[in-house]
């Protein structure tokens, strides 16, 4: 049972990394076929396009909101595992020493925090005049 319960937790965060990219995928399908259906549709009446229809919206990248997020999720992972291992070991007492691998959310964490510094750095050097 526990070997099950090992498994499957090892899978669950790789399934739904699939399943939220296949969705991105499938939404991303759907915009260009309604752009294509709309420029068909504008050919057909005779009606001109705008120049700007196909163009993609450009997204300002923050690392300030990417770096909250990411902490944000490594605390839920650490909690979220930390909870379900000790709970484990309390009724398996071969499992001992299962709850650190709830650290597994240090990755996220630690990506957060760089991305906090990137921030920073990036909003130091805008408020820096240009010496030459």
């Amino acid at each position: 049972m526990q070997e099950l319960v090992t498994i499957v937790t090892l899978i669950i965060p790789f399934v739904f990394v699939i399943v939220v990219l296949w969705i991105k995928m499938k939404e991303k399908h759907q915009h260009h076929q309604l752009q294509a259906d709309l420029y068909a549709k504008a050919l057909e009446k005779g009606q001109p396009l705008p120049d700007n229809l196909f163009e993609e919206d450009k997204k300002q990248h923050n690392p300030l909101h990417t770096g909250i997020i990411l902490i944000a999720v490594s605390t839920g992972i650490i909690l979220f595992l930390w909870m379900l291992f000790s709970a484990i070991e309390k009724y398996t007492p071969e499992a001992e020493g299962l709850s650190s691998l709830s650290l597994v959310g240090m990755i996220p964490l630690l990506a957060g925090i760089a991305f906090l510094i990137i921030h920073f750095i990036e909003k130091k050097k805008k408020n820096q005049p240009n010496v030459q």
